[in-house]
């Protein structure tokens, strides 16, 4: 059963996931322009979502996963400047990241696990400072190789960010010192799944409100910086390497 929201007979929110609607998204969806929320997840949608999404302009969520479509997000959806969640995941056939996400100023969440994107993670995602959640696990993003990890110096002007999880991807290199310069309100970082090598920056202690650390599944070697004993709050320590942890974290 779907939902339809209303104020002053202006529609503001629909929400019709898990349906199982299909056909293909109508152009007119652009003359509700009055809407806030739109979900239209968990259904069979094919084709392409429609240019018209951009002249929503007082859009804040949009949910638009596991469906048929494809193509990707359209460029005008750069328009919503007043989009805050962007989550649920993306159409499976994105292909890449569209660079124009990064002008959404207003970006608090952005949730794309669990699809087949490819290329590298931008690093115009540090221009998004609102950004709470970046959410790109279980993707394709990376080449094994150095540089993947670019993209952790630009997320240090990310103030507001709370949670980095991209595992199980195929990111490689080292981790950047810069790691240390992220957001002290970091509550989880999961790089884990992946093909990092090198020693975990010293310097990772920094991130004074960590939680979830997840660093299994990689090249990792050396020990466990003791700067990670300051980490009073954390409560999840994956690691799964040969290495050597601080006395602190033996039995956790």
């Amino acid at each position: 059963m779907g939902y339809m929201w209303q104020q002053h007979k202006r529609v503001i929110g629909l929400e019709l996931g898990g349906l199982q609607l299909g056909g293909v998204i109508s152009p007119s969806i652009g003359n509700l322009s009055f809407l806030i929320s739109l979900d239209l997840s968990n259904n069979s949608f094919g084709g392409t979502i429609p240019q018209e999404v951009g002249k929503l302009f007082r859009l804040e969520y949009l949910y638009m996963s596991s469906n048929v479509l494809r193509r990707g997000m359209p460029t005008s959806l750069s328009n919503c400047s007043r989009l805050l969640d962007l989550g649920g995941g993306v159409p499976s056939e994105l292909g890449s990241i569209p660079t124009t996400l990064a002008n959404i100023s207003t970006l608090q969440e952005l949730r794309m696990e669990f699809n087949s994107l490819t290329g590298s993670i931008p690093p115009s995602f540090g221009k998004q400072q609102n950004m709470q959640t970046l959410a790109l696990h279980a993707n394709y993003f990376g080449s094994y190789s150095d540089g993947d990890f670019q993209f952790f110096n630009a997320l240090s002007y990310c103030t507001h960010l709370l949670s980095l999880s991209v595992g199980s991807n195929r990111l490689g290199g080292d981790l950047p010192s810069s790691i240390a310069n992220m957001s002290t309100n970091l509550t989880e970082l999961s790089p884990g799944g992946n093909h990092i090598s090198g020693i975990v920056p010293r310097d990772i202690g920094n991130l004074i409100h960590l939680q979830t650390l997840q660093l299994y599944g990689n090249l990792l070697s050396g020990p466990i910086p003791t700067s990670v004993g300051k980490l009073s709050g954390l409560g999840l320590l994956s690691v799964f390497f040969q290495t050597e942890c601080p006395k602190k974290y033996h039995l956790l």
